[in-house]
């Protein structure tokens, strides 16, 4: 799996600039207390991975840092966090930036003693065992890492805190705790897990927890949590779209491109067969389904990565619910039937 680009040069720009209202809100407050209280408890100067670390956000939450390295796809926003929020209160004594894929790191076994990721796990990238053996190879022992992992519906949450307990029992990490809380994105309050973890000691690869499925045996090879889901939710899709209908599938590109179906599937939004991102408001969601209506689509599918768009975008919601029969409503799909 690469990881995708979602932000350019605007859309960075934008970000920065929400950031300075980002730092104001309670969830963020939480997680600066979160990432001082780990960054210091260590009793010396640590290096530090901000994996995912866009314009620099979490940069003023560090204590004790000697060598702090972002690790961002976008080069984008890594121009951005030259200059990141709060530069006046942060102690780190380096900071490298570094444009990477996060899920194939260019870093040096054991070459940090924390690791973080806030906000990246939000669907269109994976958290799971492959993940998890990347970051358990990357910290030194006595290390530790924290990660959130969002819950972008309240219907997901039990899925999403179970899955990830199991991906995190099933791991070398020798012990790990999850956390409950909010969290602002896109103005609005959501619902994350955040999951702390300790390597005490080194494992090999081989040496994981004794109650790891063997191989060939149940649940074997489903370390990823989303991967988990997108089998029952490709079913259920291929149970209501006709064989070769056109649907559009909003599911923040978390497993449209790797679909091996015999129906036609565009992205929401579209430009030039590509995905374009969410929309700007409300207007643009209902004349970019209008656009793909007429080219011939038959059903919308929202994919459970894709739930806050139905909160967030509450007049394309009504227009939805209003226009459309609801023809499947659950923990992984929401459909409607776009033929009148």
């Amino acid at each position: 799996m690469r990881t995708r680009v979602f932000h350019d040069e605007k859309r960075s720009g934008t970000y920065r600039q929400d950031d300075e209202a980002a730092v104001l809100t309670e969830g963020h407050q939480r997680l600066n207390g979160v990432l001082r209280e780990l960054s210091g408890s260590f009793g010396r100067d640590v290096s530090v991975l901000d994996l995912g670390c866009g314009t620099g956000r979490y940069f003023h939450c560090l204590r004790q840092v000697e060598r702090l390295t972002g690790a961002d796809i976008s080069i984008h926003m890594l121009r951005e966090a030259r200059m990141p929020v709060r530069a006046d209160r942060i102690t780190c004594g380096r900071i490298d930036l570094v444009c990477a894929d996060i899920s194939r790191l260019p870093f040096a076994h054991e070459s940090f003693d924390l690791i973080y990721s806030v906000g990246v796990f939000l669907g269109h990238l994976t958290f799971g065992r492959s993940m998890c053996d990347q970051l358990y190879d990357l910290l030194k022992v006595g290390g530790k890492i924290f990660v959130t992992l969002a819950d972008l519906s309240a219907q997901a949450g039990r899925a999403v805190q179970t899955q990830l307990r199991e991906v995190m029992d099933e791991s070398r990490f020798d012990r790990h705790q999850i956390s409950f809380f909010n969290h602002e994105r896109t103005g609005k309050q959501y619902q994350f897990y955040g999951c702390t973890a300790f390597k005490e000691t080194r494992r090999a690869r081989d040496e994981r927890q004794q109650h790891l499925p063997q191989a060939g045996g149940a649940g074997a090879a489903s370390g990823d949590i989303v991967w988990r889901s997108v089998d029952q939710a490709v079913s259920q899709i291929l149970a209501l779209v006709p064989s070769g209908d056109l649907f559009i599938l909003a599911d923040e590109e978390v497993f449209r491109t790797r679909l091996a179906i015999d129906r036609r599937v565009t992205p929401f939004t579209e430009r030039d067969g590509h995905y374009w991102g969410p929309p700007a408001d409300d207007a643009s969601a209902i004349a970019e389904l209008e656009r793909l209506c007429r080219a011939g689509a038959t059903f919308i599918v929202f994919a459970w990565p894709a739930f806050w768009w139905l909160d967030y975008y509450a007049g394309f919601a009504r227009h939805l619910r209003s226009e459309f029969r609801c023809v499947l409503e659950n923990d992984l799909l929401v459909m409607f039937d776009l033929r009148l």
